[in-house]
Formats: structure tokens, sequence, C-alpha cells
């Protein structure tokens, strides 16, 4: 790329080209590895009724799932992810934009925001998407190797903490690398308060359901809901009564 006194390129060339490159440095270097701890909590346990496509998962590929942007100053918002190109998929919200392009093996995911975001939830499911966080091996048939959260760049000045929660099983097979949902709170180290602005990329691996399949909460799960809801039934109902 360099110029030098054998080259055939003119002085102004030469200037222009290291121009570039000085440039191109000076984006490289204003680009940091951020602060992040990734953590795992079981949570509300969901089962895949069926099977995992067994392939790759791009950005294209999860429309569905639902995200919301938990603002600093309260209140929040939840945009339906969908397709916006071959290969990527995102959300845009009223400050705030999440995106991802590429294989989510390896691919990016840009988080934006022009007012401060305290947290982010990704929740998977409802796009028949789920998070596969083990790299070394396929612990769910069908799931391929995962990436949990990482590769994050951004500002420094913020430390993120990403929480992947319910753990997701297969036909009520439990495998332990795969989740629903990935929690990502934003600490500023000069005011924890004040949430977080600017540009945040990562990477974190997904799945997909096959066709025909579901991602419901477990059958006992749905016998526990459902037990609680006729007791305070009948709780009101005693109440009621007397």
């Amino acid at each position: 790329m360099f110029c030098n006194m054998f080259s055939r390129c003119s002085f102004m060339s030469c200037v222009t080209k290291l121009a570039a490159a000085a440039a191109l440095l000076v984006t490289l270097g204003s680009t940091a590895n951020a602060a992040f701890t990734v953590n795992y909590s079981n949570g509300t346990q969901f089962d895949i009724t069926g099977a995992l496509t067994g392939f790759s998962t791009d950005g294209s590929e999860m429309a569905g799932m639902q995200v919301t942007a938990f603002f600093a100053g309260g209140g929040s918002e939840t945009r339906t992810w969908a397709t916006t190109g071959v290969g990527s998929g995102g959300v845009t919200g009223t400050t705030w934009s999440l995106g991802e392009t590429g294989n989510t093996f390896t691919g990016t995911w840009t988080f934006a925001a022009s007012t401060p975001i305290s947290q982010l939830y990704i929740d998977a499911p409802p796009g028949k998407t789920v998070f596969d966080v083990i790299a070394s091996a396929e612990n769910t048939p069908g799931s391929g190797f995962g990436t949990a959260f990482s590769s994050v760049t951004g500002d420094v000045g913020y430390q993120v903490n990403a929480t992947y929660r319910n753990i997701v099983s297969l036909n009520n097979v439990n495998f332990g690398d795969l989740y629903g949902l990935l929690d990502i709170a934003f600490i500023n180290n000069q005011n924890p308060a004040a949430g977080y602005t600017g540009t945040l990329r990562f990477v974190s691996d997904t799945d997909n359901a096959t066709a025909g399949s579901d991602i419901v909460p477990e059958p006992s799960m749905v016998m526990l809901l459902s037990a609680a809801g006729m007791g305070l039934a009948f709780y009101g109902y005693r109440r009621r009564s007397k």
C-alpha cells in the first residue's frame, strides 16, 4: 500500500495513500474492546417440540423475536425483529436499533443508541430461535457449535453484563447449551445510573427450530402456572363466598 523511491506513483498519490492509511489507523484505534461479563440463569424452562435446523442461522432467519430496550430515565420500548436484507435482520426503536448480519456463529450484532439505555432484552423463542452458548461441542442435537456473548467492542467507559436466561431443552431433554433470552445490562463507569449511548458490537450464536416445531414453556411449567392460576381463582371464590 505504501510508496517508496522505486514506486511509479506520484508524490501526491503517495501523500493520498499515506493519509488514507493514517485515517484507517485512527478509525481502528477508536474502537476498543469493552469490559464485559457473561452469566447464566435457568429461569423459566422452555422446550423445543420438534427439532433444530442443524444449519447456520443469520439475521434474516430470526423474524419474530421480541427486543425490548429499557431507558435509563424510565420506561421501555419493544420491537419485533424483521428481515432487513440478504442475511440481515433487526429492529429499530425511536432512539435505538439492533441488527445482525451473517451467520451468527461469527457474524456481528450491532446495537446503537442515541439516548441512554440501561438494559436490552432479546427474547428469541417468538422467532423460533434460541441462543447456543457452547463452542466446544454440539450438545443439543442439530444445534452445531455455539458462541457465547463475546468479541465485544464499544465505549471503554462502560461495563457490559450479559446474562443468558430461560434454559431450553429439546423434546424435554436438557443438554445445557441453549437459552431463550439474552439480557444485556449496561453500567456507566462514571455514573452507574446514566445508561448507554453509542454503538456496541458483539457476537452471539443462535439456532432455529424447524418448520412445524415450537418453542414453548416446558409442560411442568405450564402445569405449575395453571395450578397457580386455579389456586388464585379458588382463593378469590373463597373470599367472595364468606
